[in-house]
């Protein structure tokens, strides 16, 4: 009888030993490849003393977010790559036009590297048709109308610009101008109020990559993504105040680009929500139509993604519905059309 416990143990124990010999060779192979677990770093943000700015990026970070490599430069603004002086190298032209994009993740990139981004891929683009633009990316994850306000204010501090596009997101129309809480002391997705078992998931998924590589394999596999039973609910009457609100930002940016004889456009971003729910989605973006049209803001569609790919193809990954590199590349012919 003690025999067979203790081979039982002795088998438990190989099979133990096993397992954790496989998920360390997985970790190891996991880093060798260079994977990265896509969670989005907090150190990535710093506080900032402003009601209407509570938190920027941190100049000269360098890291990861949403698993693709992140370059912020000294002025806490992400990296354009190829930069506009590495196109030029060798040339003393100035720009003819210093194209500056305002907005949250969707002009910050998330879910794809530096290389492309709107802002990279606009640049790039434009070279390739002999358009003499310079681009800056003012995107941060979580931002809202009142935040790119005032982030435009502090960009003018330094710098200068010719033409400024705002990608108007969903998430602007709201009255919560801090949305990681960073301003409140909580730090991105890390919160002062989670439990433990949740910041211990945080942190495996973080620091130990095979842990979130299966997390993610699972949901992948029990998740339906493209739900066609989905619906877009948006009620204009119950969000008026909210759209008033937003769009009294974009006003006195329009108001502030025209003091200082810049170009303003706002693009209306048609999220991947559209395939599911065109005519929910319409609605929303018919009442954002009328309510700039109120307020004397011009605006523009970024819609050509959504004409052209799937909702899955227009994804920055299978569960995110970020623009990733392919949609990009379209949304940045919409903007090359209107600043031409």
């Amino acid at each position: 009888m003690n025999q067979r416990r203790v081979s039982a143990k002795s088998k438990f124990l190989t099979v133990g030993l096993s397992l954790l010999f496989a998920l360390l060779v997985s970790e190891v192979m996991l880093r060798a490849f260079n994977y990265r677990p896509g969670t989005m770093d907090p150190d990535m943000f710093v506080k900032n003393d402003n009601v209407l700015l509570p938190y920027k990026l941190r100049p000269n970070y360098q890291g990861y977010c949403a698993g693709k490599e992140v370059r912020i430069d000294a002025d806490g603004y992400r990296t354009v790559q190829p930069s506009y002086d590495e196109l030029h190298v060798g040339k003393t032209t100035k720009p003819d036009r210093v194209v500056l994009l305002l907005g949250d993740s969707g002009i910050f990139g998330f879910g794809v590297s530096d290389r492309d981004t709107i802002a990279s891929q606009l640049q790039e683009a434009s070279f390739k048709k002999n358009l003499n633009y310079q681009i800056r990316n003012v995107g941060v994850n979580g931002y809202t109308s009142w935040n790119e306000y005032a982030a435009f204010s502090d960009y003018l501090t330094k710098h200068s610009a010719t033409d400024v596009i705002v990608l108007y997101m969903p998430n602007d129309v709201t009255f919560d101008n801090d949305y990681f809480r960073i301003g409140q002391g909580d730090h991105a997705s890390f919160s002062r109020n989670e439990d433990r078992l949740r910041r211990l998931n945080r942190f495996l998924y973080s620091h130990v990559y095979v842990s979130y590589l299966i997390s993610d394999s699972l949901k992948k596999i029990t998740t339906r993504i493209d739900n066609p039973a989905a619906t877009v609910v948006f009620d204009e009457n119950q969000r008026q105040r909210e759209i008033d609100y937003s769009l009294e930002a974009l006003k006195k940016l329009a108001d502030l680009c025209k003091h200082r004889n810049i170009n303003f456009s706002t693009a209306i971003y048609r999220d991947v929500a559209y395939e599911a729910d065109p005519k929910g989605w319409l609605k929303y973006e018919e009442s954002i139509e009328r309510n700039l049209d109120r307020n004397g803001v011009k605006w523009f569609l970024a819609k050509s993604h959504m004409d052209n790919l799937t909702a899955r193809e227009v994804r920055s990954s299978w569960n995110d519905p970020h623009p990733g590199s392919k949609a990009i590349g379209f949304i940045v012919k919409d903007l090359l059309n209107e600043l031409r």
